[in-house]
């Protein structure tokens, strides 16, 4: 049973409103709109705001100059990984892009379900399969950041730590997605939306 929102969020454009099959015109909307997101906006400030008091990656140096290149660095992270994940590979596979939130989950089966979430992904016929669009999207950008990622940085064990760190705030932001639904009703004081059997 899902809870499906009502109309789309500005601050998760990908938590669905419907079970319908989205076309590969929708999905490169979604790529968009994941892309230039509230949510995306705000982990780019705080992951640069991070990045920038550790000093990392150490190449992208200090003051505003530093945190415009971390930020600017990750938002392209972020637009290619939409890119790769959510349009290209979700289309040529067929797989739905989209997150799909639980009606009232308990705390427990919300991490449990945001996790499985991370490497299991519906079909454009509503199945169950493995996420490869959402395993390789990310992989892929990661591995095109390192023509813009500094010099000393870029190495396999730099790549495959950002890449991990994708995966987890992945998770984590499922979380998020999990419970935004029941919040965004509470702030609108809107019915709670819609609930969808599958």
């Amino acid at each position: 049973m899902y809870n499906l929102l009502q109309e789309k969020s500005i601050v998760f454009p990908d938590i669905a409103l419907s079970t319908e099959r989205l076309s590969t015109g929708e999905k490169f909307q979604l790529f968009v709109d994941n892309s230039v997101s509230v949510h995306t906006i705000t982990w780019a400030m705080l992951g640069s705001a991070v990045g920038q008091a550790d000093e990392s990656p150490t190449g992208f140096g200090e003051g505003w100059d530093g945190y415009a290149k971390r930020f600017g660095s990750s938002m392209g992270r972020q637009a290619s990984s939409e890119f790769f994940g959510t349009f290209v590979l979700a289309s040529a596979l067929h797989e739905d892009p989209r997150f799909y939130a639980e009606v009232n989950p308990t705390f427990k089966h919300a991490v449990k379900y945001s996790v499985q979430r991370v490497f299991v992904i519906r079909n454009d016929n509503g199945r169950d399969v493995m996420n490869w669009s959402g395993l390789l999207g990310p992989a892929m950008s990661e591995g095109l950041a390192n023509v813009y990622w500094p010099e000393q940085n870029r190495t396999a064990g730099d790549t495959f730590f950002r890449y991990g760190l994708d995966l987890a705030t992945r998770a984590g932001g499922n979380m998020l997605r999990e419970y935004w639904p029941v919040f965004y009703g509470k702030i609108r004081h809107a019915p709670r939306p819609g609930a969808d059997h599958n």
